[in-house]
């Protein structure tokens, strides 16, 4: 990449010379140039060198880091990476898991000493050290969940210094890059770019073109990558990314536009050319850009003969009242399909479509797996297009078989950026199986949950449903009209908003005297307090039946086994990286840990024989009913871990499974689906489960190319969480979908 960087920069010098029959001269300045560079770029690689050797633990931490993440791979990258992680949180005092605010001075000290290298130990061919890179490392290494990664992402932001001195080196590699940048790309070519962002700013007509809707996503991405957050910076919105990247998103500029010459780039780019074919063969389905969109030139050209009304700039002025902003969406609204949740729970429908659970897949098909290391996807959604309305644009829609939706839930679910991440498989109808399809041996726990390889299964009912559209160029106070819009458009296919909040399962109450009725107080005259069960579902009967305790026994034992393996292996892993001085403290600290889970778990095993001695339906008599609520209060109260959240998620897991199973419905008492009715209930703002019509904008954009097949919202009631309450969308191009291709649909994911 670097020898392909050195020949681009290098080669319009030896082209201006070749062309004029001084090819020997342009072998001097070749030579001249390598003789000056190679020195220089030695220098300040042993400088980085002796930077990592030399000086505080920190910082040459920090110079570690830069380069691992800049150049290493492989296997030994995550090893080395962990290494560096453990030193950084050594030198900073640092605790992932722990309060972030308490440590807003230490983060604050690190972020301050990456500005120091970068301006002390010039990043050469290296990316700058941003708070998204320190804080991805520490989370990766540490185990982190998204929501956790996240959180010590803003408390880096929170800490970077408002008003910096960038320093001599940091200012002098900004200038270099603005120098070399238009070796990068033409003064064209920059403007060109400048001008589709304008256009996608300002300008509604450059938004109905996917391709440079997708150019202006590109570049956007490359601006966070590397830490640019924000607004761009027109009339050059690439020129502070580095010169390789400035590079690639011209030529995808070219591809977007329709003007690549790939056989050009093919000598000149070739370490582009894969991505870039790749690039054409998505842009070629879609139609070209006009020319004004993207071209300054022509715009103003066209524009040149156009009559401006006299009162233009005080009608651009104008702020459009809410009428007006609903008039514009009602126009522009398109029919969708809802995928309502049935409710109540204790409802029944008849029907092939349901989220969760485990789809009718043939036994001809292969459960899709991710290309790279076969792993099983986990299923999602399956939609019985029989049951589908016909829909205005939905003409390519199947109208009979099983669209069934695949995708691998890791905590990072950048499913667009690796091929299979996300997959559709599609069942003709007369090849429906009558029985589920049997979960792969080898299908991973969703997010490491022990146990939960499938969301839970929940019918849904299709509904004709209207979309509204919006973007970030629309008037100031459209998007919450907008979102006011849509909520309203499927509220009226849902229930009423849950009048309950999500409660909690123990309660802490005064202890009193059973006679009197006072409240009792210890030596130093403070109230007696105890953990109990909510009244409710003590009122109710719990634990209501035999599964109940069962369940409760084979969660609390794969959450107990699961804290044990975790302790063990970071005490394994500090005793083979750690130093040994550093080791003593927090070995001792694990001890205690895998002491404590090892007492509850042999805790557990002594009742486990009197928790499974009852059916899944069976009722609990009351004496053993006691015993356990009783078990389970000395076990929050002696501060074993893991037991109230080991119960909560027994108790929801069952009553997302009476959704589909009427034996246990009877079995279960109101008072639990009441409990858990704040977070089961289908919700407008979060239950937007639909098919075609707009694009959603609840969320960061999750759009690509072609006719939106599915988008799925973060559900509470269906454990779905998508990159900390976002969504996912999939997309199909129209002639895939009319020839039922389903081997290109892409899905793309957001936070919210």
């Amino acid at each position: 990449m670097i020898l392909d960087r050195f020949y681009q920069i290098s080669a319009p010098i030896i082209a201006f010379v070749f062309f004029r029959n001084f090819f020997f001269a342009a072998l001097a300045v070749f030579a001249l140039l390598a003789v000056i560079a190679l020195p220089i770029v030695l220098g300040l690689l042993i400088w980085n060198d002796l930077n990592v050797r030399v000086g505080a633990a920190g910082l040459r931490a920090l110079v570690r880091l830069r380069w691992q993440l800049s150049w290493n791979s492989g296997f030994l990258k995550e090893k080395r990476l962990r290494k560096i992680s453990a030193a950084l949180i050594k030198a900073y005092e640092l605790e992932p898991n722990a309060s972030l605010d308490e440590q807003a001075a230490r983060f604050e000290r690190l972020m301050q000493d990456a500005i120091k290298i970068d301006r002390r130990v010039p990043p050469i061919f290296q990316r700058s050290l941003s708070t998204n890179l320190i804080a991805k490392t520490l989370a990766d290494t540490e185990g982190l969940s998204q929501s956790e990664h996240s959180a010590l992402r803003a408390a880096f932001v929170k800490a970077m210094p408002r008003e910096q001195n960038r320093g001599f080196w940091v200012n002098a590699r900004l200038a270099i890059r603005k120098a070399l940048a238009p070796l990068a790309g033409s003064k064209v070519d920059r403007v060109r770019i400048g001008h589709v962002i304008i256009q996608m700013l300002v300008h509604r007509p450059a938004t109905s073109n996917e391709r440079l809707v997708t150019l202006a996503a590109l570049i956007r991405d490359a601006r966070i990558k590397e830490g640019l957050e924000g607004t761009f910076k027109l009339p050059d919105p690439i020129i502070d990314l580095p010169i390789i990247m400035q590079r690639k998103l011209v030529l995808l500029s070219h591809v977007a536009f329709g003007t690549a010459d790939m056989w050009r780039i093919a000598l000149t780019d070739p370490s582009f050319l894969i991505q870039l074919l790749r690039f054409k063969k998505r842009f070629d389905a879609l139609p070209k850009p006009e020319k004004q969109l993207w071209d300054m030139e022509t715009a103003k050209n066209a524009n040149a003969h156009v009559p401006q009304p006299a009162d233009e700039k005080s009608r651009s002025q104008h702020q459009p009242s809410k009428d007006e902003l609903l008039t514009d969406l009602n126009e522009n609204a398109k029919e969708a399909i809802l995928l309502a949740r049935t409710w109540p729970i204790t409802g029944t429908v008849e029907g092939r479509s349901w989220f969760g659970g485990v789809p009718l897949l043939p036994s001809f098909m292969a459960w899709p797996t991710l290309p790279a290391s076969r792993a099983p996807l986990h299923f999602l959604a399956q939609i019985d297009c029989a049951e589908l309305p016909r829909v205005k644009d939905g003409d390519a829609m199947p109208e009979d078989g099983l669209l069934l939706f695949f995708a691998y839930v890791d905590e990072e679910m950048i499913w667009d950026e690796e091929d299979g991440s996300a997959q559709v498989k599609y069942v003709p109808a007369q090849d429906i199986p009558k029985n589920p399809a049997k979960l792969p041996a080898e299908l991973a726990d969703i997010f490491g949950k022990p146990g939960h390889r499938t969301y839970p299964r929940w019918p849904i009912t299709p509904h004709l449903a209207q979309s509204f559209c919006w973007n970030d160029r629309d008037p100031k106070g459209s998007h919450k009209v907008a979102t006011a819009a849509q909520k309203e458009a499927i509220s009226k296919f849902l229930p009423e908003p849950s009048q309950t909040k999500p409660a909690q399962l123990l309660e802490e109450r005064f202890m009193r005297d059973a006679e009197t009725g006072d409240v009792l107080t210890d030596s130093e005259g403070k109230p007696k307090k105890q953990l109990t069960l909510a009244r409710d579902l003590q009122k109710a009967g719990f634990p209501f039946c035999g599964g109940t305790m069962k369940r409760f026994a084979k969660e609390y034992h794969a959450q107990l086994s699961q804290m044990i393996d975790e302790a063990q292996r970071t005490k394994q892993f500090l005793e083979t990286y750690k130093p040994k001085q550093d080791q003593e403290k927090k070995r001792q600290a694990l001890d205690a840990k895998i002491a404590k889970f090892s007492k509850a778990l042999s805790l557990l095993d002594q009742v486990s024989d009197r928790l499974t001695a009852f059916g899944d339906l069976e009722i609990v008599p009351d004496r053993e009913a006691k015993f356990f609520e009783k078990w389970l209060e000395q076990m929050v109260l002696r501060k074993y871990p893991a037991v109230y959240t080991s119960l909560r998620n027994v108790l929801k897991s069952m009553t997302q499974e009476a959704a589909t199973d009427a034996k246990l419905r009877v079995a279960l008492p109101q008072a639990l689906f009441d409990f858990f009715d704040a977070e089961l209930r289908p919700n407008p703002a979060l239950s937007q489960h639909m098919m075609l019509g707009h694009p959603q904008f609840r969320t960061n954009s999750t759009q690509a190319p072609g006719l939106r097949l599915l988008a799925l919202d973060s559900d509470s009631g269906l454990d779905f969480m998508f990159c900390d309450l976002g969504m996912v969308e999939f997309w199909i191009k129209p002639e895939d979908l009319a020839h039922r291709d389903f081997s290109q649909v892409v899905a793309v994911t957001a936070g919210g």
